[in-house]
């Protein structure tokens, strides 16, 4: 059984120690704080969410279930210190302008098991991004189009670029919760409201 959370910061919860299962976010779908009892549930909440690549010819698929992840940060009324890595993200980073020809990208982090490719398969490039590890972009071999990365700065994870998304209103529920790399932030594009601001990752 749960105990009473508390709120940390958008979409995060603390539910009274630091445990890696107990730290919650809520869901992508319903808005409720993640937990057994709701990823018993999760089939009634939502359907899996899809995505594809501008020809079509590469498709995928993920589980709403999001990363639970913890890093050091404060927590109130507690000498330990915890912090959200958060589900939903643009980032200002030299390394995306690349990626998408844009100023930004926005992503959903997801557990890398949780993605699964439907058809097609992937073509990927790695390199050395500017914070000294490695950047895997995951793209279609046919239109060349990235579908998701991964940084050793998020081990564990895949990063879905949002725009791929075929639910139409998939950029919509993907409203940035930080900024990452804001120094980079161009200077006519205004800082997102509501969302945390971080000079790097």
């Amino acid at each position: 059984m749960l105990k009473r959370t508390s709120r940390l910061s958008r979409g995060a919860y603390y539910s009274g120690n630091l445990s890696y299962s107990n730290f919650l976010i809520n869901c992508a779908n319903c808005n409720a704080p993640t937990g057994t009892d709701h990823l018993k549930a999760r089939n009634n909440c939502a359907t899996m969410p899809s995505g594809s690549c501008l020809c079509h010819k590469l498709k995928y698929e993920y589980t709403t279930e999001p990363l639970t992840m913890a890093r050091n940060v404060s927590l109130p009324g507690t000498a330990s210190s915890l912090t959200c890595v958060h589900t939903q993200a643009t980032c200002h980073c030299l390394s995306c302008r690349k990626i998408t020809g844009g100023t930004n990208s926005v992503n959903l982090l997801v557990p890398e098991d949780k993605i699964r490719v439907t058809a097609g398969s992937t073509k990927q490039y790695t390199e050395t991004h500017e914070n000294g590890k490695k950047l895997t972009v995951y793209f279609c071999g046919e239109c060349g189009s990235v579908i998701y990365k991964q940084h050793e700065s998020f081990p564990g994870s895949a990063v879905i670029l949002a725009g791929t998304l075929d639910d139409p209103e998939g950029l919509e529920k993907s409203k940035p919760q930080v900024e990452l790399y804001a120094k980079h932030r161009v200077s006519w594009l205004p800082v997102l409201a509501g969302a945390e601001q971080k000079p790097e990752f």
